[in-house]
């Protein structure tokens, strides 16, 4: 569970565990394309803006949170999110490897 949309939620979603982010929508001013994200987020009960909504998901999903991350919904959601906002490079590897060797 992540509580702001910072580098631990982006960790969590990168290593594929089941991560659930919650805030008040309205702490935070977003763009419109960031709102469309968390809209599409929020549609798969992986974003949520309101507590009872959180503890409801988490009690159903409680035994098994893996059978609900790897429904095909949440899957084609996480990877729409990270090719639209993480920008992470197959070859990510071996360009910090070169970087690292060059300094």
């Amino acid at each position: 569970l992540c509580t702001y949309l910072e580098t631990p939620f982006v960790e969590s979603i990168i290593s594929n565990t089941p991560t659930i982010l919650f805030f008040h929508k309205k702490i935070y001013k977003f763009s419109r394309d960031t709102n469309n994200i968390l809209n599409r987020l929020e549609e798969n009960k992986i974003f949520f803006n309101n507590p009872k909504k959180l503890a409801s998901h988490v009690k159903r999903i409680w035994s098994n949170p893996k059978d609900w991350w790897n429904s095909k919904e949440v899957k084609k959601e996480i990877k729409s999110l990270e090719n639209s906002s993480f920008k992470i490079k197959k070859d990510w590897l071996q360009e910090w490897s070169q970087l690292i060797q060059e300094l």
